[in-house]
């Protein structure tokens, strides 16, 4: 399986020792799949051929390769100030559609509203899905793919996007 993918190498700031993370994520499922971390001389003897031991945590695999969708979901709970935190989790935990999986952070100033004299929470539900196939061309002869992330229209080929 191929995926359009992105790849970064840090090296994070802070207390302990010094390391190197990499990081590897599918763009099409916004999932974040595999990372990487190794002190600084092994990283040194990697990237001049040499194989070290590293520390590797893979997640999220049965996203890879699929496709990323979301879409704001916005559901009636009790006209309470105490409380409403967990109360929403509950019931979107019962009532979030089938094969989507709900965001569980309710602490945004947009969270909680009213709207026709009822109290409602909002948040966001994701799932992944099949790709379907993209057959349509650029005028250069790529492949128009769309980002995972934004859902913007891009050329493989010559990098143009939708609207240019």
């Amino acid at each position: 399986m191929k995926i359009e993918g992105s790849i970064s190498i840090t090296r994070p700031q802070g207390p302990g020792e010094e390391y190197i993370k990499i990081s590897i994520r599918d763009e099409n499922a916004c999932v974040g799949f595999v990372e990487v971390n190794m002190g600084l001389a092994n990283f040194a003897k990697a990237v001049t051929s040499l194989q070290v031991p590293c520390e590797i945590e893979v997640r999220g695999l049965e996203k890879v390769g699929k496709k990323h969708e979301h879409k704001t979901f916005e559901f009636k709970i009790a006209d309470t100030i105490h409380d409403r935190n967990e109360n929403a989790i509950k019931e979107i935990k019962k009532i979030c559609p089938k094969g989507w999986e709900p965001d569980l952070y309710f602490s945004s100033q947009n969270s909680f509203f009213y709207k026709d004299g009822e109290y409602f929470a909002r948040t966001t539900i994701r799932r992944w899905v099949a790709p379907q196939a993209n057959n349509k061309k650029c005028e250069c002869g790529g492949i128009w793919k769309t980002d995972g992330y934004h859902q913007n229209q891009f050329c493989s080929k010559c990098f143009k996007t939708k609207g240019d």
